[in-house]
């Protein structure tokens, strides 16, 4: 194999004659190999007597400047030729960018006709390189003798874009690049990433969507330049090749959609064209998606040239619809023009370059990271003239408001001030209409009064008329004595209506307060069932053997409660059948109770039954006013008591008053 291989290094010093013009060592201290470099092109090379054996055939061609050959997954190899001068020392390192490549490989002729073979690359950790270095950096030895020349094999592979290019340095001069190189990059990154933790604070803060869509998009910015410079391989996966593996994909596919959304909320692209803007969004999201599918797949470098393709168009919509929004007055699209052009233009040569549409020279390296200095330097604008149109659209809408809230209470002061004058017309009315009122009624009972008065004079002339006439015959005759019975009855039916009304009123007026003092219960309950008993001319019976001897109420109302219970009794069952009145006191509490076998009460008019006037369906042509029951109920509550019925319609009605033995308890003390 040696053999072979030297063998082949004889045969190309022949064909030097039509090879790349070879480097002169020890002119510059900086020397790209840019115009000194042979492709090899035709079948691709695995191994290197495959190069060499393209090379002896002749497919290695020069090149004008650097490599730039598109996607692909075949390695590129390119070689180079040195003649050593004897003026100066040579240049003995070699650096070979872009950072991501994978894995690229230098090989150094020997005396002997072989080549040594040194790799270094992405795929590789920093601990095995040669020189640990972001990009691939080789010790380059130069011919022996000066005057004479050696040709290099290059070989070079990776998933992404296939750029090469190859710089030959003096170390001194490599490491001082180096130090300003890594003072350039520190500065562009801690002020994109000042700038994201500011867009985030804002976005805490404001809640305005632009801060998070410019947030994602700085951080995916950062993220591409780290792991295409190679920063995120040496600081964030040492080791691994996670960075060219995901980095790259992850940092790449989010950028159409963030792009698509922060140009048209900066321009207010969808105001003045909202179709256009909703379908743009659409496909910089639909993009995204399939782009981000891929990825997660595992085939993003298959795609990668589409990604490309796709950042073209966005980035020529995204600049000429912020020239046409600038056109029409507005001033945040010229802000964002100003901002992003350098940004957009530079990604636009470095897009070209990995798509072998540009050659990979100063623009196609450093346009993007130029490009987005000057972007980080004027990004303030466009979000500040948003931010304080934000503002004056709030401040115009709390001025609204405010008016708005001014007219209304304006208005409103004014409604209220008609509405108390109305009010004050309406109460005046109503006083002049209460004061009728008490006067109407101050006379109706003047007037009831004078009635009552007049009533119960020919009333007792009747009743004694009745009298007299059924005394002065010493033997009357049945049907005489029948006739002044129910003369006599007439004349207390009546009688018992005018007391209850006038008790009524007087109750609901105020006229009649609760006079509560000692009563015999005894006393008082056989008084009024003597009193029913000889009204009615009808048997009562009264359970009268557990009272107390006295409690404290008001004597007349309990009498007229009483009175009007049995009446009721009375009256609504037939004459042959008994009233019972039961009286027992039970832990303090008095219970009268009323019970008859009448005719009952409905079922659905028990509830309404103590209602001021309501009488019964059922009552037919049996005289009353339906004050009674709503006169017994009233008398309860002002002894703190209460009142039940208990009815079942042509069986009888059970009337219950529990009043308290002592004094009438406070309201708030319950009852039994």
């Amino acid at each position: 194999m040696n053999r072979l291989v030297r063998s082949l290094g004889l045969l190309l010093l022949g064909l030097s004659l039509w090879a790349a013009p070879p480097v002169e060592l020890g002119q510059d201290d900086r020397l790209p190999l840019a115009g000194h470099m042979e492709i090899l092109t035709g079948a691709p090379a695995a191994t290197l007597e495959q190069a060499l054996l393209g090379a002896a055939e002749g497919r290695f061609v020069p090149l004008a400047g650097n490599v730039a050959k598109g996607y692909g997954q075949d390695p590129m190899w390119v070689r180079f030729t040195l003649r050593l001068s004897g003026l100066q020392r040579p240049i003995s390192w070699l650096e070979v960018k872009p950072a991501y490549l994978r894995e690229v490989t230098l090989f150094t002729p020997r005396a002997d006709g072989s080549f040594e073979a040194a790799t270094a690359g992405a795929g590789l950790p920093f601990a095995v390189r040669q020189i640990p270095y972001l990009a691939p950096v080789f010790r380059l030895e130069a011919p022996a003798q000066p005057g004479t020349e050696a040709t290099y094999y290059l070989r070079a592979e990776t998933p992404g874009a296939r750029i090469l290019r190859p710089v030959l340095w003096d170390p001194a001069t490599f490491q001082q690049a180096v130090s300003t190189e890594a003072l350039l990059y520190g500065l562009f990154y801690g002020v994109g990433l000042i700038i994201l933790v500011t867009n985030l604070i804002y976005l805490i803060k404001l809640r305005e969507p632009i801060h998070f869509y410019y947030a994602a998009y700085l951080a995916a910015v950062l993220m591409m330049f780290a792991t295409l410079n190679g920063h995120a391989e040496r600081y964030l996966f040492p080791g691994s090749d996670l960075s060219i593996r995901w980095g790259v994909p992850l940092s790449v596919v989010v950028q159409p959609w963030l792009a698509v959304y922060i140009f048209s909320i900066l321009t207010d692209f969808g105001t003045a064209f909202p179709r256009l803007d909703r379908a743009y969004r659409t496909t910089g999201l639909a993009l995204t998606a399939f782009f981000l599918l891929a990825a997660a797949l595992g085939g993003y470098y298959r795609v990668a040239p589409l990604t490309q393709v796709v950042f073209l168009p966005i980035i020529a919509i995204n600049l000429i619809g912020a020239l046409v929004m600038a056109l029409r007055g507005n001033r945040t699209a010229t802000f964002y023009l100003l901002a992003f052009s350098p940004q957009l233009l530079g990604g636009f040569f470095r897009v070209a370059s990995n798509l072998s549409l540009h050659n990979a020279d100063f623009l196609a390296e450093y346009g993007m990271h130029l490009g987005a200095m000057v972007h980080l330097t004027l990004m303030s604008l466009p979000l500040a003239d948003r931010m304080g149109r934000i503002k004056e659209e709030r401040d115009a809408a709390q001025r609204e408001t405010l008016e708005t809230i001014a007219r209304h209470q304006l208005e409103l002061e004014g409604q209220v001030a008609a509405r108390t004058q109305e009010l004050r017309q309406q109460q005046a009315r109503t006083a002049e209409a209460l004061v009728r009122e008490r006067e109407v009624v101050a006379e109706q009972r003047q007037f009831l009064s004078l009635v009552s008065h007049e009533f119960r004079t020919p009333l007792a002339v009747m009743d004694g008329a009745a009298q007299m006439a059924r005394l002065s015959v010493a033997a009357p005759p049945a049907e005489l004595v029948r006739s002044t019975q129910s003369i006599q009855r007439g004349v207390g039916s009546l009688l018992h209506l005018l007391d209850t009304w006038l008790t009524t009123d007087r109750i609901a007026s105020g006229l009649r307060a609760l006079k509560t003092e000692p009563v015999a219960l005894p006393e008082l309950l056989t008084e009024v069932v003597k009193r029913a008993a000889d009204a009615s001319r009808r048997d009562l019976r009264a359970d009268l053997d557990e009272l107390t001897a006295t409690t404290l109420c008001d004597r007349d109302l309990l009498g007229a409660a009483l009175l009007n219970l049995l009446d009721n009794a009375l009256k609504y069952s037939p004459a042959d059948s008994p009233v019972h009145l039961r009286a027992q006191v039970q832990d303090g509490w008095l219970h009268l109770e009323v019970q008859d076998q009448g005719q009952g009460i409905p079922a659905d008019q028990l509830q309404h039954i103590t209602t001021r006037y309501f009488r019964g369906r059922n009552v037919g042509q049996i005289p009353g006013l339906g004050l009674g029951l709503h006169l017994v109920s009233t008398i309860a509550e002002l002894h703190g008591g209460r009142f039940e019925l208990a009815s079942v319609e042509g069986q009888g009605t059970t009337a219950r008053l529990v009043l308290p033995v002592g004094a009438p308890p406070h309201p708030s003390e319950p009852q039994p």
